[in-house]
Order: C-alpha cells, then structure tokens, then sequence
C-alpha cells in the first residue's frame, strides 16, 4: 500500500533486469501489479505517472489511454491535473492510435451517420440511388462497421472528423472524471487532517485517531466495497498498535468473508500485537462463534505464554472448556492452576471457582466442600474460603445449621484473622442463628460471646488510641440479661436483613493490578471489606450489640 516502497521496488527491479528478454513484458506486469494494490490511495498519483511514463518510453498511447481510463476512475489528489494530462494526450495522437480498433470504429460510424444525414439535407435535389455511390470512404452501405478495418482507418484523412473524434472520446471521459471528482471532493476534508499517513512508533495524537475513526464510518456508509478495504490497509499501516481499528476491520470484514476476517486477526495479533489482550479476547470469541475450537485455544495459549501473569486468560480458557461441557479439561486446568499458584490469593481464587464448579455446574457439593476444607487443611486459612464454605451451608435446602456453625467457630479461633474480621464474622453468626436456629440458648451464648469480643476491641482501641482507659465514660448496667430482650423487640431488624444471605460472596476479589491490567476482573479485589457496608440497626434495638453484621456478603 505504500507508493514510495512499489516505487523503489520498481525501480530496482529496472536495474536489476533491464538487460534480460522478457523486462518490457514482466515490468509491464509489475506496473499492473503496483497499481492495483496501491493505485486506490489518495496520493497514488506518482505511480500512476511513472506507469504512463513509461507506456510513453515504450511508444505505446493505446497503452497509456487505458491507464488514464483507470486513473480517471480512481479518487486521487490530484485528480483534476490527470484529466487535463488526459486531454493533452489525446491532442497528440491520432484516435486510431489511442483507442481500441472497435471503439475507433464504432465512433467514426457514428461522426459519418452524422454527415450523411447533414448532406441529404443540405443536396435534396440529388437523384435516388447516388447516395450510396458517394458514400465516404470507409463506409460502405452493404459493410456493417468493423470489417475493413484496415482500409477504413487509412481513409480517416480528413481533419475535421479527427477532432470530433477527438471531442467525443474526451467528452466521455469526461462524465466518469466529474462523478470521481464528486466522490473525491467529500474525501478531501478528511485526507487534509490525516498528517502521518505513515507508521510511526511515537503515538498518534487524539484527534488523528478520531479523524481515522471518522473517514472509516464515512467510507463504510457511502463508500464501494474496494474503497473501504483501500482506507482500512491505509488505516492499519498509520495505527497499526491500535487494536480497536484492526479489530473493527475484521468485523468489517467478517460480514463478508469469515477466512479474510480470521487473516486480520491473525496479522494484528501475530505481527503487530503480539501482547495485546483484548484484540486476542476478540479473536478467540471470534473463533468460538464460529466453532474453531482448536483456533480459539491456540489463541489463548499463545496469549498465556506472551503474558503469563494475566489473570483475565486462564479464566477465559476454563470458560471456553466449560461452554463446550468439557468437563475433564475444566478441571484439569483448575487443578493446575491451583498447583501452579504464586500466591494464596492465587490458590484461593481458583480453588474457590473450582468448588462453585463443582456444586453449581456438576451439582456435587460433597466434592465442593471437600476441595475448600482441603485448602484450609493445607494453611490456606483465606476469608474468601471460609466465605465459600458459608456460602454452601446458606444455599442448601434447608440452610446447613452444623456446617455454618463448624465454619463460624473455625474462623473466631484462627489466629491468623484479625480482631476486627472476627467481630464481623460474630455479629453473622448471632444474625445466623436469629434467622434459623430453634435453640434460644445457642443465641444467648453467641451473644454473651459476641459482646465479650466487642468490649474487648473497644477497650483494645481506647487504649490504642489514648495509652489508657477513658474513665469518664458512663458504666454500663452491672447486670445485663437477655430477658430485657424478650419483648419483642430483639428481631425488629433482623427478619428485615435476611435477604442478604443470597448475595454471593465471591463475585470480586482480585482488583486491577499486573494480573488484569485490563481492569475486566477489577472486581475481584474488593479486598473483602465490602462486608463492611450499611448494618442491620442492631445498635438501636433491645440488645445493644453493635453495627450490624449481616452485610458481609454485600447489598
């Protein structure tokens, strides 16, 4: 598509085979070539010259009238300039000598028609039947046009009728020179702000990138087929590190020809954007909806090995498999994953997504809970596992009572959880209990115990925060029991909150970082303090316990 390398390479190519029998014939070729690749671009106009220059070296104007018939066709800067090129040309030559033989002849048989006519008006006194005697030369009444042609085309003396040939064949290039000079006028606003038509490794200002974006809209609605495809290879030489215009180029293209479209993605990917994620994201759905499965995952594993520590890719990968239900190769890739994690974090995302796999897709929560308490047992005590494992007990049918307790006792004895997580924890399990145990002294005893904790960590902070005890704060009742509770009171906020169980408690996690430069898995890292949002108004009832503690999952 660039004028100034097929120019180079043209003239090379004169150097290198001048002396050789077939130059004129495969240079010829070679011109063809060129201006069919490259002809259509706008400021194709040097080729085009170099082309009729050298038509002319071979004294060859038929040759060089069938170039301009081309160029004439084909929205150029110059545009205007090339026509009047065309009309010195056709002023030089003869007609015979610049048109085809059957043209020639069919336009001379026209400038005849007319003279004869004009004659039988201007002799109305001439006796029938002379007429065809003093036909012109060339033209005789039983010879249909295009037999003689020799004869006829040496009789062509009279230099009148040469320049109404030479008018007529101008005036019908003419009207295609006009119709591509309105085409080329709505053109030209756009090519006048395009300023680095070129490649360059220096980022294209905004509003470059806008007027690309712009011209392709324009040439997609208004424009031939040829032409789009012309301004998308000018585009992706000038943008060729911008993924969006090579992936609208193949949806341009995939509308039309699915191989053609998977040819783009391939040159983008492969060539220009080795390391581009979401172009190779693109090509793979591409290839999925068009079931080349074996395309899609060479796509992938090509991604994983140029960018390794990619989050986004692995989880598009075990999705694909998923969606073409191989349910082995699900887990295997799980599996691996999780044996090849760099980090806990790591470990605990896809152990977590594997458990769901296993009880929402293969519907087997025995081996969901046994993955999550395998990855406790191995010292990755993560709050997004036990969550999970919450998570389980809140979704069975009925609420799994002694496994959410079992979960709830582990977490408040693991040292390795803060103070402040495990008060959260509490305040779930008193609301847990609230909503579905029938044992009113298991919820006194997490209650004593879940004041207990808070009074400690309200002591611990004042202490943090001061170096002692605040004693100027009032002193609560020495006796507190859980019968000021009983009227009525103690589930005025609770019942209201229940809702919240059925949020998932692992939709995000992991956060934009170098694992998802992408941002499309940003969710996941919340870091887990979005439990920490609005309570549930325990603060305000007859219990007195606190921010609410039902939010840990999120509303």
């Amino acid at each position: 598509m660039s004028i100034d390398l097929w120019m180079h390479f043209i003239n090379f190519f004169k150097e290198v085979h001048i002396n050789e029998d077939n130059f004129v014939e495969r240079l010829r070729d070679l011109y063809a070539r060129a201006v069919e690749i490259a002809g259509a671009e706008y400021k194709s106009d040097r080729l085009w010259e170099s082309y009729i220059a050298w038509e002319r070296e071979q004294n060859n104007p038929h040759n060089i009238t069938l170039i301009y018939d081309r160029m004439l066709a084909t929205v150029t800067q110059h545009l205007i300039g090339n026509f009047k090129k065309f009309e010195d040309h056709v002023k030089v030559f003869h007609p015979r000598d610049i048109l085809e033989i059957d043209e020639f002849l069919t336009l001379r048989a026209q400038i005849i028609k007319t003279k004869n006519i004009s004659a039988e008006h201007d002799d109305t006194s001439a006796p029938l039947g002379e007429v065809d005697q003093e036909a012109p030369p060339g033209l005789e009444a039983e010879e249909p046009p295009g037999t003689g042609v020799t004869n006829a085309a040496s009789e062509l003396v009279d230099e009148e009728e040469i320049q109404q040939l030479k008018k007529i064949i101008v005036d019908a290039r003419k009207v295609m020179f006009e119709k591509t000079k309105e085409e080329a006028l709505k053109r030209k606003p756009f090519e006048d702000q395009i300023k680095r038509p070129y490649f360059h490794v220096k980022p294209l200002e905004r509003n470059q990138l806008q007027v690309w974006t712009d011209y392709l809209d324009f040439e997609i609605k208004n424009g031939s087929h040829e032409r789009v495809l012309v301004l998308f290879e000018r585009c992706v030489i000038a943008c060729a590190l911008y993924e969006e215009f090579w992936i609208k180029y193949a949806e341009y293209m995939e509308e039309r020809s699915v191989q053609k479209a998977r040819s783009i993605y391939s040159r983008a990917c492969t060539v220009h954007l080795p390391k581009k994620l979401n172009i190779h994201l693109v090509w793979t759905i591409f290839e999925e909806k068009h079931g080349n499965y074996e395309g899609a995952v060479n796509v992938l594993d090509n991604l994983e090995q140029q960018q390794p520590d990619l989050l986004i890719v692995p989880l598009r990968r075990i999705s694909m498999e998923r969606r073409f239900k191989h349910d082995d190769k699900v887990e295997a890739l799980y599996r691996g994953y999780i044996e090849r994690a760099r980090s806990p974090d790591m470990e605990a995302l896809f152990g977590i997504r594997l458990a769901r796999y296993y009880a929402k897709v293969l519907n087997d929560p025995i081996r969901s809970k046994e993955l999550l308490f395998k990855l406790l047992a191995d010292g990755n005590a993560s709050l997004r596992v036990y969550s999970q494992l919450l998570d389980i007990a809140y979704q069975s049918t009925p609420v799994d009572e002694k496994l959410a307790l079992q979960i709830f006792e582990k977490i408040l004895a693991d040292g390795n959880i803060s103070s402040e997580d495990k008060l959260k924890f509490s305040e779930r399990r008193l609301e847990f209990v609230e909503d579905f145990s029938l044992d009113i002294s298991l919820i006194i005893e997490f209650y004593n115990e879940h004041k207990n904790l808070e009074n400690t960590m309200t002591e611990g902070g004042k202490k943090r925060a001061g170096g002692s005890v605040d004693t100027t704060v009032a002193k609560k009742p020495k006796t507190e029991t859980y019968a000021a509770a009983s009227n009525g009171a103690a589930t005025t906020a609770v019942a209201a909150q229940s809702q919240a169980y059925q949020q998932q408690p692992m939709q995000q996690y992991m956060g934009q970082s170098s694992m998802d430069p992408t941002g499309q898995y940003a969710g996941y890292s919340a870091d887990w303090s979005a439990y920490q949002q609005q309570g549930y108004g325990y603060q305000s009832n007859a219990y007195g316990y606190g921010q609410g503690y039902g939010s840990y999952y999120g509303q």
